[in-house]
């Protein structure tokens, strides 16, 4: 009878963890809206103005559309991809989709390693302040398990390396003073 249990018990913990397993490998859907490439040249465009108003200390207000925004990222995620050796064990960002809400910035990062593919969704509320425009991370899960709050940050932390090749747009967020948020649009505004 206690190797029944046993086996039971080891039935169920090894069921758990293939639920586990299924649950991190399931990508989430992105919510933004898909752009196209002329929206990513208007964004790149854009931004180029907005960092040259920011060099000669002018005020300036960058409109950030979902669609452009998701041109743009995903337009340097495949440069990047050109770029880059063939490593078949290295994590590899395929695409990034943000879309926006009144209250809250959505970024969907979906990196494949080999066949895996493996999604992230991180959840957060943007502020700016004397350092520039950041983003609070309200909820993070990887596929559809949500990552307890100890490792949430550390998590977001590896996630964030993912865009600490992009100066000019750091460069930006850095001297952005207010920050306005509406359904799939994002106001950055400078003082």
């Amino acid at each position: 009878m206690l190797s029944a249990i046993k086996r039971m018990v080891r039935l169920i913990l090894l069921t758990a963890l293939l639920v586990l397993l299924a649950a991190l490998l399931w990508p989430l859907q992105p919510d933004g809206r898909e752009g196209e490439r002329d929206q990513a040249e208007l964004m790149y465009h854009a931004i180029l103005d907005f960092e040259e108003s920011i060099r000669r200390g002018e005020r300036a207000v960058l409109i950030v559309r979902e669609e452009e925004i998701n041109a743009y990222l995903n337009a340097l995620v495949a440069h990047v991809d050109e770029l880059a050796e063939r490593d078949p064990f290295q994590l590899e960002t395929r695409n990034i989709n943000v879309s926006f809400t009144p209250e809250y910035v959505f970024v969907h990062i979906l990196n494949t390693w080999g066949p895996l593919r493996l999604s992230y969704e991180a959840v957060g509320k943007p502020y700016a302040d004397e350092s520039g425009a950041s983003m609070e991370i309200k909820r993070l899960s990887m596929g559809r398990v949500p990552v307890p709050a100890p490792f949430r940050n550390r998590l977001a932390m590896r996630l964030s390396r993912i865009f600490e090749e992009m100066d000019r747009e750091l460069f930006i967020l850095r001297h952005v003073t207010r920050v306005d948020m509406r359904d799939q649009v994002v106001r950055l505004i400078t003082e």
